[in-house]
């Protein structure tokens, strides 16, 4: 039984005291999760095993298991007492919003260890391991100058093929000969894994590394917490940082892209609203009626310069109606206030009109008079002639006086 066999056997052992493999992962639904802000959701996770690190188990969707495929991806997570703020797309929106966690069987991590020892293919470094039997072949690299033969031995060894054990008690030049190895390595192109049970360990050689300067931003990339400032505060280096900035790329893209999909999500609900307004659209008539607007007679220019022409003679025809009820009024107010002069002009007038009759009768009676003394002349004369003397005057003791008011005759 070779090596990969007997761990493989062991994984089996370990997974069937754990209750055996097969087991799937499934969706358990942690509660109901409160907007707060665009894409900001606020759920109270009291009672539930929950670690916020965990976010890609973390998923926003309806109250119904069937809704999960079509929920969003929860990005962020922070967790205050029995509260978890989480952070969704700025356009998700799901009805009835709940925040589901993805539960792993027991045996998930195990699983996934053998499955993949077992798939390994050509694994000379682990035969080696297995066999524990370090050694292979040293390269034949010319080591650096100012290195003793022990440490150039040691660098051919980093550069060689095999498995080697290089031991050496401190200040012998371990993180010198690894520092020189490891940028040699990487200038070739090489995939380096460096690792120690002490952090500082590792902050050295990388540190080293770095003042070479022959790499560029990114290369080199330190995992876990360093304890040198030099590394922890490096953006080109430290890990926190190159993911921050990735981070903050990757968010401004996602919010660039989001704010499309916003949009998207606009003019979708518009185009749903604009649909349902169409239903029963008479398609031929609207054709009808647009080749009818666009006749030259039918321009919408002419149109509105008739509509402009038409309301300014509005505005002035509605200007002179307001002086003339303006002069109306005045009017009024003058007639109202010679009213009185009226019903004296109509006295003068009826007592005209009275003198006028009665300086006619006048006039009739003056007639009547000179008349009556010309009758009166003419009978004398005829009296005259019949007696045959000369003319006399008779007084017949009648007065004619003539006056545009009265006649007065006396006997």
């Amino acid at each position: 039984m070779g090596w990969r066999e007997e761990i493989v056997t062991a994984l089996d052992e370990w997974i069937a005291a754990e209750g055996g493999a097969g087991g799937k992962a499934r969706w358990r639904r942690l509660g109901r999760a409160i907007r707060t802000g665009e894409g900001l959701y606020v759920v109270d996770v009291r009672g539930a095993e929950l670690s916020p690190d965990r976010v890609d188990g973390l998923r926003l969707a309806g109250a119904e298991q069937g809704s999960i495929d079509e929920g969003f991806a929860v990005m962020d997570v922070s967790q205050s007492e029995s509260t978890l703020t989480v952070r969704v797309a700025e356009f998700a929106d799901p009805a009835d919003p709940h925040l589901w966690s993805l539960q792993q069987p027991p045996t998930f991590l195990v699983e996934a260890l053998k499955d993949g020892i077992a798939s390994l293919g050509s694994a000379p470094l682990g035969d080696l391991l297995a066999l524990k039997k370090p050694g292979g072949q040293l390269s034949r690299a010319r080591p650096p100058a100012g290195l003793f033969p022990q440490q150039e031995a040691a660098y051919q060894a980093c550069l060689g093929t095999g498995f080697w054990l290089v031991w050496g008690p401190p200040g012998t030049g371990k993180t010198l000969v690894l520092t020189k190895a490891i940028g040699d390595l990487i200038a070739a192109g090489k995939r380096i894994l460096l690792v120690s049970a002490t952090n500082i360990a590792v902050d050295n050689a990388l540190l080293g590394i770095l003042k070479g300067h022959r790499h560029p931003p990114g290369t080199v990339v330190r995992v876990g917490p360093p304890q040198l400032r030099e590394i922890t505060e490096n953006a080109d280096v430290s890990l926190p940082l190159l993911v921050r900035a990735r981070l903050k790329a990757t968010d401004a893209k996602r919010r660039d892209l989001s704010e499309r999909l916003v949009a998207v999500k606009a003019r979708l609900r518009r185009l749903g609203e604009l649909d349902a307004a169409l239903a029963g659209f008479d398609a031929a008539g609207y054709r009808r009626d647009e080749i009818f607007l666009r006749a030259p007679q039918h321009q919408s220019q002419r149109s509105e310069a008739a509509v402009t022409l038409h309301q300014t003679r509005i505005n002035s025809l509605t200007t002179a109606i307001a002086a003339a009820e303006r002069e109306l009024n005045e009017a009024g107010a003058a007639y109202a206030a010679i009213e009185h002069d009226r019903r004296l002009w109509a006295q003068v007038d009826e007592m005209g009109a009275e003198a006028a009759r009665v300086d006619q009768a006048a006039t009739e009676a003056e007639a009547a008079a000179l008349k009556a003394e010309q009758e009166t002349a003419q009978a004398q004369r005829q009296v005259n002639e019949l007696e045959g003397g000369s003319p006399r005057h008779v007084d017949t003791g009648c007065h004619a006086a003539s006056s545009t008011l009265s006649m007065v005759c006396c006997s």
